[in-house]
């Protein structure tokens, strides 16, 4: 079988079967008809001489083979992606797709206004920003998912590039009536009483929080666990406990008084946002003129 005799729509259409998880739903994306995926699918399947995937079972699922096929060709895609977007640039355009991946607090509150100010700048640049767990982004990044990444950086394999954006600080907030609001100096100990709003253990912030509270030699009692960093704030506003948060994600708050920086006794605590990359995969003008607009951005915004 020569590789060049490969279809890559019927490979383009394998892959949308394996996203969808559904037959129906691939052909509905695809403007097809069902009977037609089908067709595609086993005509690969005839090709490679190995069933690709599991029909008996709902959601449709790929066989281990089926795997093989998938990662091998959405690496392809990508980099027929990566392809487009350098002609595009060296045709002298601004154009191109860009796929970032952020950690819930720099996609939520450091990179949207960045990347609006991108998009007017370059107005021909698709933008994609994902939100997930740093695992799911250093993967999307070393497969080609994702060109970059955003996140604060703990536990990043050796073989993603990573640069230290900046620092930004975790601050203990609470909402104005509690208790503590308005002291001058709280006291590790009382730090240590307090019940906790946080996000469950594993995320970037309650591992940092943890890591800068154990160097206080203080263990946080969470009393209420919360993915969301929006209903962290709405629980405390409500008067819940309290929490580390990134400077970032409650100086708004801070500003209008629906929060409070609480100060305690001992260090400040920093955490870096660091841009993640893969040093073997291609880098288009577009990726690099992103990196240089971005560090100017963050240089802005956080100096010195």
């Amino acid at each position: 079988m020569a590789t060049g005799m490969l279809d890559l729509h019927r490979l383009a259409v394998f892959v949308s079967v394996v996203e969808r998880e559904s037959f129906s739903q691939a052909a509905e994306d695809l403007c097809l008809s069902q009977p037609c995926v089908s067709k595609h699918i086993k005509a690969l399947e005839k090709l490679y001489g190995v069933r690709l995937l599991e029909r008996g079972r709902r959601p449709v699922a790929p066989t281990e083979a089926g795997k093989i096929v998938y990662r091998f060709v959405k690496n392809a895609i990508h980099s027929l992606e990566d392809l487009d977007n350098a002609m595009k640039e060296f045709n002298g355009g601004q154009t191109g797709v860009l796929a970032i991946g952020a950690s819930v607090t720099t996609g939520n509150y450091l990179l949207p206004p960045i990347l609006g100010r991108f998009k007017r700048q370059y107005p021909g640049v698709e933008l994609r920003m994902r939100i997930a767990a740093p695992q799911y982004i250093y993967q999307a990044v070393q497969n080609g998912e994702l060109q970059l990444g955003v996140t604060p950086g703990i536990n990043v394999p050796k073989d993603l590039a990573v640069e230290a954006l900046c620092k930004d600080e975790l601050v203990l907030v609470a909402a104005p009536g509690h208790p503590l609001a308005g002291r001058e100096k709280i006291t590790v100990q009382e730090l240590g009483e307090q019940g906790f709003i946080h996000s469950p253990p594993g995320t970037p912030i309650y591992e940092l929080m943890k890591e800068a509270l154990g160097k206080v030699g203080v263990s946080p009692r969470i009393i209420m666990a919360m993915d969301q960093i929006e209903a962290a704030k709405r629980a405390m506003q409500e008067g819940l406990g309290v929490s580390f948060l990134f400077r970032v994600s409650v100086e708004r708050e801070i500003e209008s008084g629906d929060l409070v920086e609480l100060n305690f006794e001992g260090p400040r605590f920093w955490a870096a946002y660091n841009l993640i990359s893969s040093p073997t995969r291609y880098h288009s003008p577009l990726v690099r003129r992103f990196q240089s607009f971005l560090r100017s951005e963050v240089a802005a915004l956080f100096p010195g």
